[in-house]
């Protein structure tokens, strides 16, 4: 059955499992389940504050984000913000000297959100109607100078790629970006901004702005902003490590966004917050730099009821609340599929929905008119797909297929010797007469390749006897992804999920 038959089956309006950016999710608002935390960091208009979210891919990271972009642009979260807030997101770094970052400065990125942040701003007041004698007359002055300053030297890729970032809904800004080689004049002219003055906060140019000065500038916006009815500007800075420089690489990504993260003049800017959404990997190339006591900074944490009310309320959402778990899956898995989807996506939204997405194409391949409920085989299938792809992409091939040679989710340094029957060059009576530290320390090597893929942890010491009968305490050592532990003994995972 083709999978689109099978999702009308289902009565789903379209596949509610194949975005998996959370900016592309154009229904995230009916199922995004707020992280405990979600408030701190969408915080107080009043008293904008900088915030920095750390998390793995896939972890939810852009999806708050979405989220914050949400609150900040619509009307009726306005009181549930403090007031409204102009919204700037950062995620394209394209117009930087990727390929040279340690050359990339504080203005650098301050140019590049200006950018932005000025061709919102100027065409937040299209919208709004407020033109002309509408602004006070000193916020006249200044917008004619950011409009100047950032909207008149942008190449047509960037201006391009600006404005679809702002598209709006409103026939008046359409209109506008319709004719985009002419944006700047048309805005000079809708604005009534022709005959002003523009009133400089600063006679530096551009590429030659030191950090001071550019630090000066951001916040001379962000009181412009204030002025034309705004209570904060929020800079919401994403996807550092999906360029083509930085993807894979938390050395790069975190060099990228160092002039941002460690200046702390420029994330406590007056009426202005950054809000930071970066892969926890980088958060190790900072060490003592990051203020942790002037900037809150926290993980992605999602517990396994958050993860079960995205799940539901996402079912929900692409069938028109026609769909639950109980259409969707047959009596012999339906009372234990949420613990098992829950427990294999590891904290993950998004591989939550890759999990899914595994398990209906797995169904739809042999589901018939009167036979496409989801069943316990299709579930397997599509796990045993998915845990393999995932593990191998985050671990790397050999590594997983070394650890699976363990056979066991917890075991030693002598048993990785054993299993890989390294001794160290000593025949094998000798190894077991005297105890072999060379081939200890190379399988101690093979664990601490293990542990930096992250694969593995040090657990709790175990006990082990050695060749004289001797009890000692040993190091164990547990594999902390379930898919991973999954694929060991599927039978035996499975089956103690079912029975919790």
């Amino acid at each position: 059955m083709l999978i689109n038959r099978f999702l009308r089956l289902h009565n789903f309006t379209e596949h509610p499992f194949t975005k998996v950016a959370g900016e592309k999710e154009e229904l995230l608002e009916l199922y995004f389940v707020e992280p405990r935390y979600f408030s701190e960091a969408l915080g107080d208009a009043n008293h904008p504050k900088s915030y920095v979210i750390f998390g793995p891919r896939g972890g939810g990271k852009s999806a708050i984000r979405s989220m914050i972009e949400l609150y900040c642009s619509t009307e009726k979260f306005e009181d549930d913000i403090g007031g409204k807030v102009l919204s700037i997101t950062y995620d394209d770094f394209t117009a930087l000297r990727l390929g040279q970052l340690n050359t990339i400065t504080l203005t650098d990125h301050v140019n590049e959100i200006l950018k932005r942040g000025v061709a919102k701003l100027a065409l937040s007041l299209v919208e709004q109607g407020r033109v002309g004698d509408d602004l006070p007359t000193a916020s006249r002055g200044l917008l004619r100078w950011y409009i100047d300053e950032y909207m008149t030297d942008l190449s047509r890729l960037e201006l391009d790629s600006i404005l679809r970032a702002l598209e709006s809904k409103s026939e008046k800004i359409k209109s506008l970006i319709l004719n985009v080689m002419e944006i700047y004049n048309t805005l000079i002219s809708v604005l009534n901004l022709e005959k002003i003055e523009p009133s400089k906060p600063t006679e530096i140019p551009k590429t030659k702005r030191d950090a001071i000065s550019s630090i000066h500038v951001m916040e001379t916006f962000t009181r412009l902003a204030e002025d034309v009815g705004y209570k904060a500007v929020y800079i919401l800075v994403d996807k550092i490590d999906e360029t083509d420089y930085t993807g894979g690489q938390s050395n790069k990504a975190a060099r990228l966004v160092h002039p941002l993260l460690t200046n702390i003049r420029l994330l406590e800017i007056s009426r202005g917050a950054f809000k930071f959404f970066l892969w926890e990997n980088v958060k190790s190339h900072f060490g003592d730099e990051l203020r942790t006591d002037r900037i809150k900074m926290k993980p992605t944490e999602w517990t396994d009821n958050d993860l079960e009310r995205m799940l539901v309320g996402r079912i929900g959402a692409y069938s028109l609340k026609r769909a639950n778990i109980d259409t969707l899956f047959k009596e012999d898995i339906k009372n234990e599929i949420i613990n098992i989807l829950v427990r294999l996506s590891y904290k993950s939204p998004r591989d939550l929905n890759r999990l899914m997405e595994s398990i209906f194409a797995e169904t739809a391949a042999e589901a018939r008119d009167d036979d496409y409920k989801i069943g316990k085989n299709a579930v397997i299938q599509g796990i045993e797909k998915f845990a393999q792809e995932r593990s191998i992409e985050l671990y790397g091939n050999e590594v997983v297929s070394r650890v699976l040679r363990m056979k066991r989710p917890i075991f030693t340094i002598s048993d990785v010797a054993a299993t890989f029957k390294i001794t160290g060059g000593k025949e094998a009576r000798e190894v077991e007469e005297i105890p072999d530290r060379t081939a200890t320390n190379r399988a101690r090597n093979v664990v601490e390749k293990w542990k930096t893929s992250g694969i593995i942890e040090q657990v709790e010491s175990g006990i082990q006897t050695d060749f004289s009968g001797r009890r000692r305490p040993v190091n164990q050592y547990g594999i902390l992804d379930p898919r991973v532990i999954y694929m060991i003994d599927p039978n035996s995972f499975m089956q103690q999920l079912i029975t919790v």
